[in-house]
């Protein structure tokens, strides 16, 4: 298999190989490309109609209404300019969302956003929670230039609607242009012409590939929002509504910080950052990776003052978990993976940054997240035994399951290796040694009593032994638990460069790439469900078997599938969160029935953008942060 490719990083040049491909915008000003449909007695628009600024708009009467179509999903405040409106009829309201009153300015007029447009209507695509409808906010009609007040403006959509409400009298009309909307992800560049230009490319002569890449790095974009701008949950107890107004505690307001969905979750995850941290080294390095060490920081202020554990979710919403979790009486914003993963992130950002300043000022917190996880440690197995409910979406949640102990070693190892690095005054030598020390017994339980040699794979857990899961076994190959077995088939090995001469790992990969389905990776730990977050990391597992046998096939076959299929069924430029392996609709099993609620732009999905950078091209990050090295040297 070959095909060439190049990897291009900060360039004096305008011109750029494959810039056809970028997705992202040179201006923050964007307009629509087309009319994608109208309803009830419209003027001045029909489907298909390409967008002219000049153009004026006529709705009369109840449910009439245009959606104009960006031609991809974008993100910002729109802007429209009234010339006329005349109203007689009901209020329309939803949800408290903001609502005039006929007989007093007027009656409003409806504004509704949508990612897919299966969700087109009259009220927009869910944000707030699977169970919570957005609603529509209404605006006023008066003659002028009117601009959605910024909580209003949406983070990811690509059709935005404009109606007349269902109480609308037949004489309500009004007549109004759109101007545009105004891009609002990465405030912190202020040069709105730089945008579209990345602190790396990828080009090949690969067109999917290009694709897959660019789309990556446009999911990216989008996640990276003011830290003022979040989603309220607020809403959640009131049952309707929405508005991106939450604010991340411990950042300034107006500062970037890396969500973790451009319409949906716009909210730091230690466990998300996984993916997003390498992907935006390799293309969106804007500030030293601001954006990361701001979800970092999300996620630290956070840290539970009674047991020393990181949080599932950083701030903002972390701050809702925490008040009305109590009140519910349970442990929702609690997460021994996520405790884990914020460990191993908070080490990664440092290496790959240099940030020691910021590694010394919070180091201790640290120390005390990973010095909690001992009491849960199995003395019969001696493994972790996890306690806490959430996880990133999938079933059977704690125990002694491979997902998490597998995160367990490698945060073991890496902050033992990490603590190294630092000065006497904020290490320990002791704390350390005794991380090694229980890292080897976890890796020693975990190949005793997980393996399954008849399948070649991990078990989920010690007592459902029939499940192998996606998310323990990549994190196996990745995190270095794979000890060599005498019953695994051996695969040819070639080009052995990384001490990787175990049969064992090709064969835990082999046996997870022959459940590739025509829509991806299945992950049998989320029955029904392909998680882009967890193939993001299957994808580096793949290419990490391919240096022992010296086939990157199987690695590229699932990057094409899954990702390839990511864009025709669901975005022309973004990657969604995640979506049925039975038949490729757009459903996951952890919402429910709520397919409007599935984000399409998700930053951990982009887990293509550095493999290919990293695999394909060869363009590695610091060493010791990636996770192909030998975890025991």
């Amino acid at each position: 298999m070959h095909f060439t490719v190049a990897a291009l990083f900060p360039l004096l040049s305008a011109a750029v190989p494959g810039e056809e491909y970028i997705l992202s915008p040179t201006s923050r000003i964007i307009e629509p490309v087309s009319i994608w449909q109208t309803s009830g007695k419209v003027t001045g628009a029909v489907p298909g109609q390409t967008y002219r600024a000049a153009d004026v708009y006529s709705l009369s009467g109840p449910n009439a209404s245009i959606t104009l179509d960006f031609g991809r999903e974008t993100a910002g405040i729109p802007h429209l300019h009234f010339r006329r409106s005349a109203c007689k009829g009901d209020v329309c309201q939803t949800y408290g969302l903001p609502s005039l009153e006929c007989n007093s300015s007027c009656q409003g007029l409806g504004v509704s956003y949508s990612e897919s447009a299966a969700f087109i209507g009259p009220e927009s695509d869910w944000s707030t929670y699977f169970t919570v409808p957005d609603g529509a906010v209404y605006i006023p009609m008066r003659p002028g230039n009117f601009s959605m007040p910024r909580k209003w403006g949406r983070g990811g959509f690509r059709y935005l609607t404009f109606s007349l409400g269902p109480k609308a009298d037949g004489s309500t009309s009004v007549e109004f242009q759109f101007q545009h909307v105004y891009f609002t992800p990465q405030p912190n560049i202020k040069d709105d012409s730089k945008l579209g230009e990345y602190t790396g490319y990828f080009w090949s002569d690969d067109v999917l590939l290009n694709r897959i890449w660019h789309a990556g790095v446009y999911t990216l974009q989008l996640c990276q929002i003011r830290a003022d701008s979040l989603v309220n949950h607020n809403y959640t107890v009131t049952g309707g509504g929405w508005a991106e107004d939450a604010v991340v505690r411990g950042v300034d307001p107006k500062d970037v910080v890396m969500g973790e969905g451009a319409k949906r979750d716009r909210n730091p995850w230690p466990a998300d950052m996984s993916v997003s941290l390498r992907s935006a080294l390799v293309s969106q390095n804007y500030d030293n990776l601001r954006a990361l060490k701001n979800l970092l920081i999300a996620v630290m202020v956070l840290q539970d003052p009674v047991s020393g554990y990181f949080p599932y979710a950083g701030s903002p919403f972390g701050d809702f978990f925490a008040e009305y979790g109590d009140l519910a009486g349970f442990e929702a914003w609690s997460s021994d993976t996520y405790n884990l993963w914020a460990i191993i992130n908070f080490i990664d950002y440092v290496l790959i940054t240099d940030d020691f300043p910021f590694a010394h000022q919070r180091w201790a917190q640290v120390v005390r997240a990973l010095e909690a996880t001992y009491q849960y440690i199995d003395p019969a197995t001696g493994l972790f035994n996890g306690t806490k409910p959430s996880d990133w979406g999938r079933d059977g949640v704690g125990g002694t399951n491979a997902a998490l102990n597998a995160l367990y070693h490698h945060a073991l190892t890496r902050a033992a290796h990490f603590s190294t690095l630092l000065s006497n005054s904020t290490n320990t030598t002791a704390a350390p040694r005794r991380w090694l020390a229980t890292a080897a017994r976890v890796k020693a339980a975990f190949n005793t009593h997980l393996w399954d040699a008849a399948a070649s794979l991990y078990r989920d857990n010690t007592t459902t032994t029939s499940l192998h899961p996606q998310d323990g076994n990549a994190f196996a190959i990745l995190f270095d638990l794979v000890d060599p077995d005498p019953d695994a088939t051996a695969i040819p090995t070639t080009n052995d460069t990384n001490n990787n001469n175990n049969p064992t790992i090709p064969a835990i990969a082999a046996a997870l790439s022959s459940r590739l389905t025509p829509y991806g990776a299945p992950a049998p730990e989320l029955p029904g469900a392909v998680s882009p977050f967890v193939s993001s990391h299957e994808l580096l597992a793949q290419f990490k078997a391919s240096e022992t046998h010296g086939d990157a096939a199987p690695a590229l076959r699932l990057l094409r599938t899954q990702w390839g299929y990511m864009l025709r069924a669901f975005s022309n430029a973004t990657l969604v969160e995640g979506y049925s392996s039975v038949d490729g609709s757009l459903a996951y099993g952890f919402y429910g029935d709520a397919p409007r609620f599935i984000s399409h732009a998700h930053a951990f999905a982009t887990g293509p953008v550095y493999a290919l950078m990293a695999e394909v091209v060869g363009v590695r990050a610091v060493r010791g942060v990636d996770v192909d090295e030998d975890e025991d040297g």
